[in-house]
């Protein structure tokens, strides 16, 4: 096989990798937390935040935790620390 086929398999591999990425949507619990569901309903990031932005950019979410905003990624590891007022995304 040619290294061009080859090259152009892996892309294309790559490329279905990436648009099978997990999905995460943020969903409010009856105590009126946040927290993060997959596609299939399951609870991957858990109920405990008090507003969220509407989806994932670039990996990260605004979520507010304490009265102040901070971002976490996907998996609900804080990338940016809950000390801000508001959050915007950049």
């Amino acid at each position: 096989m040619s290294m061009k086929k080859l090259l152009t398999i892996a892309l294309i591999s790559i490329i279905n990798l990436t648009a099978y990425a997990q999905e995460l949507t943020p969903k409010q619990n009856a105590e009126g937390k946040y927290g993060f569901v997959d596609k299939s309903g399951k609870e991957v990031i858990p109920y405990k935040y008090e507003k969220t932005g509407y989806s994932f950019h670039e990996g990260l979410i605004a979520v507010k935790l304490g009265g102040k905003y901070g971002f976490i990624n996907e998996k609900g590891t804080v990338v940016i620390p809950f000390k801000y007022d508001d959050a915007i995304y950049f």
